[in-house]
């Protein structure tokens, strides 16, 4: 918050009579002059009313417009309590009768990116590296060791992960793999790509995810894996599921996505089964924009992930005349695809790994505020933490609940959510639905011939879900502001 205490300082120093010179202002915040440069055209760019120029300096205008700032609304500042963004969106916000209109504008999710990801993505830019190279590897390790994992393959998304993981499974056409339906549909699309059968089947409605008792029911003689889902980052019921997994003599591949930083029984989530795949998309727990990490308990696949993940590459290299030197391409014995990372991404996520405790502890916090102060809301289920496992809060996802969702009222019920979703994109506030029901999409119903109610309560956990604001760097006031929202959207349609 040291950045925005200095820009409110500025805007209160422009707003005085006089006109303030760049130089004065370096003086007193400690900065260089060309920080402060930068800081104006900040205010400016934000629809803050400055003018000057460098060299002559700097002041505010139409102090006294009701459409621009009051010298009121600079004095009471402080105590704002906001990000820098909603900071300024405040001040500029339009004032109506004699008041000034809350203007707070809240993303779903944000990575928290700052001057330590500025500068390690230069470094493969300065050094022409930039495809998977040194800052991957890396990155690899750090998964490693934060996760207690035997070997780890980045590659270009978490899709891209299970595919690979199910290619070293030798997975393919007449085999079929166990998934939950209420997962974003890549979860499935991974089994098609082999052209293997997902079976989908049904979820937890308290905790979003699987149950023994539904992958119990869908074992056939065609079963070759088991696809549990760490949906939104809350474990799944991993002792139940393995001991399934060992009683069929199943392999388990964990979609991990959302679950960095989750534990089961005192055990990072993806070393239980034989592959674990994580997701750096801008929404998951780090990010590297786009990209995955496949990680693994077992060290005698890695030389296959590695070799599928760069086009087949041959692990053992084969030449007439004895080594193959490093200026020829190599064999390559299989089929494969380009799904590496590039070094940039690495380096991203290598600096994001040094502030994952941190986004961990930050999420956790903001999740027990929520808890805290919607636990009277009647209409609304909150994230349920079930006794063994612990949650890293990829996402913190409600459940619509004015009355019990059943097959009768779920229709009535969606509507009623959208038209919340609505009142809150109204007042600045994105949501989203949890996920998708993959049974329910057209390509699978289609192709399988699923009805909605096959997996009620997949279906329902699509239709009647609600993904609130969270990321770490939200303020208390911001969350403040959405529940405050919330509640009063709640009443009004609930």
């Amino acid at each position: 918050m040291q950045k925005t205490r200095r820009l409110l300082q500025t805007i209160k120093m422009l707003s005085q009579p006089k006109v303030v010179r760049a130089t004065e202002l370096a003086q007193i915040f400690g900065i260089s002059e060309r920080t402060v440069y930068r800081d104006i055209k900040t205010l400016v760019g934000a629809g803050i009313p400055i003018r000057g120029e460098a060299g002559v300096g700097y002041q505010l205008r139409r102090l006294n417009s009701k459409s621009g700032i009051r010298r009121q609304t600079i004095e009471s500042l402080d105590t704002a309590g906001l990000s820098l963004e909603n900071t300024l969106s405040y001040i500029c916000s339009p004032i109506t009768d004699g008041s000034r209109r809350q203007a707070m504008q809240i993303p779903i999710a944000k990575p928290w990116f700052d001057e330590d990801e500025y500068k390690a993505v230069q470094k493969p830019l300065q050094t022409g590296w930039v495809v998977q190279g040194p800052e991957v590897e890396k990155f690899e390790s750090s998964v490693c060791e934060f996760t207690k994992a035997a070997g780890a393959a980045a590659c270009t998304s978490a899709t891209t992960g299970l595919h690979l993981a199910l290619n070293a499974l030798c997975i393919g056409l007449g085999d079929e793999v166990i998934v939950p339906s209420f997962s974003f549909v890549a979860s499935a699309n991974s089994v098609l790509y082999n052209r293997a059968r997902p079976v989908l089947v049904d979820i937890d409605l308290d905790t979003f995810n699987v149950t023994a008792e539904s992958i119990y029911s869908a074992i056939s003689s065609k079963t070759r894996a088991i696809m549990p889902v760490h949906l939104f980052g809350q474990a799944a019921p991993m002792d139940q599921i393995m001991e399934i997994a060992q009683q069929h003599n199943l392999a388990v591949i964990e979609d991990t996505a959302c679950a960095l930083g989750t534990t089961y029984q005192d055990q990072h989530v993806g070393t239980f089964g034989e592959f674990g795949v994580f997701s750096f998309h801008p929404r998951k727990v780090i990010s590297t924009g786009e990209g995955g990490m496949l990680i693994t308990r077992n060290t005698d696949y890695m030389d296959s992930i590695r070799s599928l993940r760069s086009h087949g590459i041959s692990p053992k290299q084969k030449s007439s005349d004895g080594d193959t030197p490093g200026f020829l391409l190599g064999d390559f014995d299989r089929l494969g695809y380009n799904y590496r990372m590039t070094d940039m991404q690495g380096a991203l996520g290598r600096v994001q790994m040094q502030k994952l405790p941190k986004i961990l502890a930050r999420k956790r916090e903001l999740a027990h505020r929520y808890d805290t102060h919607l636990k009277s809301l009647d209409w609304l289920r909150t994230p349920k933490v079930k006794a063994g496992g612990d949650h890293s809060y990829q996402a913190y996802v409600c459940l619509f609940t004015p009355k019990e969702p059943n097959q009768s009222n779920w229709e009535e019920l969606y509507k009623k959510r959208n038209a919340l979703m609505n009142r809150l994109a109204e007042k600045g506030i994105a949501t989203r639905q949890g996920t998708q029901a993959i049974h329910g999409l057209s390509l699978y119903s289609n192709e399988f011939g699923y009805q909605p109610m096959d997996l009620p309560n997949a279906w329902i956990a699509e239709k009647l879900s609600i993904a609130l604001p969270l990321y770490p760097q939200m303020t208390d006031a911001e969350q403040d502001y959405v529940i405050d929202m919330l509640t009063e959207a709640g009443v009004a349609v609930s």
